[in-house]
């Protein structure tokens, strides 16, 4: 990106050299080579015969730094100085590392003798020159993007110390962003700030681009270009994508202005061009992308800041400086390629300088943004606070009238509670008195048979006790006297009324006066099981006893069905309400009974209908299954609804699988379906031995 800048601003600051002619002269200090008194030639390749370079035509330079076309090709420059100074090794220093490659040559003798590189990031050529004498001297060069060619002349002495500094500020650059990444990285760690990731990778590429034209990547990878390409051409595209994303985010420029948004996206995309021709070998194309994109960016980014500065943006004001501080870096750097400003530790680093600034400022902007955002924070919560206290007030002045609410509220949903309890239990009580009142016809005849049982048997009973009471009045009024006469009659009298066979009718006619006291106190006790523990209280209960209660009551519609009874003998008590247990029971069997009715009639041999108990370790299973019609499937999951009924209307108040279901529910228990059409229906219950 700084190359970018350069070249651009290079054509404004070039100025034509009024040096006059001549060879340069070196008198002991480092001297900047006048690129004036340079004769250069383009070269198709480095495999060219050196002796005839002698007697090729230049091209005099004309300027005070060599700055030849970007091309493909190579060039061959010669040029002569008088060694003016008490030494005699020289030293020749070329301090960029752009070049792919440099090879230097000495005129000895009227031939040019090759002189090999030292070991440094710089091209760095150690040669003798006569005290007093003029030197001519040759080298040729090659670079995939630029030729700007600063070169010094100097002696060993004055060499190491300028390579000493210059690693010093290498180190220090280095260091200093360091410094910077790791105080943005925990900065970023402690505010997970979206602003700091795209900043964050802006200083990794920015800094790999300025270790490679700080030449550190040489003491990094020695000898490998190729790790200088990627720091140079991907560290540009890098920092340029991810700077202007940066950019785009911390100034909100998408509020600020669309037109500055397209900019940016712009020079991203421009950016992103640099890091594909590269891939592509593209490499002088690579490098007009850095050029472009990074003018391009600047004057973009540079009326962002300018613009938002003017709005009172406290963090575009900051941008503004730091880039400010940048550009002039860049000038600097450039006028010094000009010839313009001396070469020296000041301006070769220049650029570096700038980054450092910048990039602390721009750090800065970044905290400041930190600071804004806790002051507005502070704010806020003061704000809060205020308000919070002004609704403690208000709500002190309101606890009064709400406690009042509160009480009397509450004392309305109790009633109201009541009132629902009450309903529940008279709908319970409702439901299981309409379940009684359709088998009252039956129940009656139930009683009504041994009670006519019994009364047919009576009047017989009476007469025969009437005739054995009148034979024992005939036995006490006996005459002794005649006692055998007597006996005589009175066997006549056992004769006329068929004594034996009084007795034997007696006897049967008591004996089915009890057999029908017995089927009435039967019936009697099962109403009286099946009606009584309606207390709210549970108790410990025999579930087989309150099931064959439920079915004496049923009797009399039990006689046109084939009932199956598989109660388990060994049941375990279980602790509940058995009232309303034999309420749920006598509802799914009415409901079985309506449901065989309905497909068979009176048909017994149809008919079936299966009650069944089980014990389940902790808890007990009733099973009540028949076979008639089934139900629907599609209306299944709707017969525990309330008022939900598939009988026809006036057959059923749709309360009954409802009630149940609620009963089973309150004991904590579970009840199933199993129902398939055409085949039958089976309702499970499951009870907890304890609810």
């Amino acid at each position: 990106m700084t190359y970018l800048i350069k070249k651009y601003t290079a054509l404004v600051f070039i100025i034509v050299s009024t040096i006059a002619k001549g060879n340069d002269i070196y008198v002991g200090e480092i001297l900047e080579v006048n690129a004036k008194n340079i004769e250069y030639r383009q070269v198709v390749s480095a495999n060219f015969d050196i002796d005839s370079a002698r007697h090729w035509r230049f091209v005099k330079a004309n300027s005070k730094t060599l700055n030849l076309e970007p091309s493909e090709k190579g060039y061959f420059c010669k040029f002569s100085f008088i060694n003016n100074s008490d030494y005699s090794h020289i030293a020749l220093q070329c301090p960029i590392t752009t070049l792919d490659e440099m090879k230097f040559y000495v005129m000895e003798n009227d031939v040019y003798k090759e002189v090999s590189s030292e070991d440094d990031p710089y091209y760095i050529f150690k040669f003798e020159a006569g005290i007093g004498k003029e030197c001519e001297v040759a080298f040729y060069v090659e670079s995939k993007n630029m030729y700007v060619i600063p070169l010094q002349i100097s002696n060993e002495t004055e060499l190491e110390s300028s390579i000493n500094i210059r690693n010093i500020l290498i180190g220090s650059f280095l260091g200093i962003m360091l410094t910077m990444f790791l105080y943005n990285l925990i900065l970023f760690s402690f505010t997970r700030d979206s602003n700091y990731v795209s900043y964050l990778v802006y200083i990794i590429g920015i800094t790999m681009g300025q270790i490679a034209l700080l030449g550190f990547s040489h003491f990094i990878f020695p000898s490998n270009k190729w790790i200088y390409d990627i720091f140079l051409y991907l560290g540009s595209s890098i920092a340029g994508v991810f700077g202007a994303l940066f950019v785009f985010k911390f100034l909100q420029v998408r509020k600020e202005s669309r037109w500055m948004a397209i900019g940016l996206g712009i020079v991203i995309l421009s950016y992103l061009a640099v890091a594909v021709t590269y891939f592509q070998g593209l490499f002088l194309t690579s490098y007009v992308f850095i050029q472009v994109s990074g003018m391009l960016g600047v004057i973009i980014i540079l009326a962002i800041s300018i613009r938002l500065s003017f709005k009172g943006n406290s963090a575009a004001k900051i941008y503004l400086i730091a880039w400010s501080a940048l550009l002039i870096s860049i000038v600097v750097y450039v006028l010094k390629d000009n010839g313009i400003l001396t070469s020296n530790n000041f301006t070769n680093f220049s650029v570096s300088f700038g980054v450092i600034l910048e990039t602390i400022f721009i750090s800065l902007a970044l905290a400041n943004n930190i600071t804004v955002m806790r002051q507005e924070k502070d704010n806020a919560n003061q704000r809060l606070i205020d308000q919070i206290e002004k609704n403690e007030e208000f709500v002190r002045d309101q606890n009064i009238v709400l406690e009042r609410k509160v009480i009397e509220r509450t004392a309305a949903l109790q009633k109201a509670l009541d009132e629902l309890k009450a309903a529940q239990f008279q709908l319970v009580q409702s439901e299981k008195m309409a379940s009684l009142g359709t088998l009252t016809a039956g129940i009656a005849h139930e009683i009504n048979n041994p009670i006519n049982f019994v009364s047919a048997n009576v009047l017989p009973l009476r007469d025969n006790i009437e005739d054995l009471t009148k034979l024992i009045e005939q036995y006490k009024g006996i005459n002794e006297s005649n006692f055998e006469i007597e006996l005589l009659r009175l066997s006549e009298v056992e004769k006329e009324m068929d004594l034996e066979y009084t007795l034997v009718e007696t006897k049967q006619l008591i004996d089915g006066i009890e057999e029908g006291a017995n089927r009435t106190h039967t019936i009697v006790q099962g109403l009286t099981s099946f009606s009584r523990g309606d207390s709210s209280k549970k108790s410990k209960a025999d579930i087989n006893r309150g099931i064959r209660s439920t079915v004496s009551v049923l009797k009399s519609r039990l006689n046109n069905v084939n009932l199956i009874m598989d109660l388990d003998n060994n049941l375990p008590l279980v602790s509940c309400q058995i009232g309303k247990i034999n309420q749920v029971v006598l509802n799914l069997m009415n409901n079985a009974l309506d449901a065989l009715v309905e497909k068979n009639g009176t048909n017994r041999k149809e008919s079936q209908l299966r009650v069944e108990t089980k014990g389940l370790g902790h808890s007990v299973q009733i099973s009540i299954s028949d076979n008639a019609n089934g139900i629907e499937k599609e209306l299944q999951p709707k017969i525990m609804e309330p008022f939900y009924t598939t009988k026809p209307v006036g057959k059923g108040t749709g309360l009954g699988l409802s009630i149940s279901y609620s009963i089973i529910e309150d004991h904590g228990g579970a009840i199933e379906l199993d129902s398939e059409e055409g085949v039958g229906t089976k309702f499970i219950i499951t009870l907890p031995l304890v609810s």
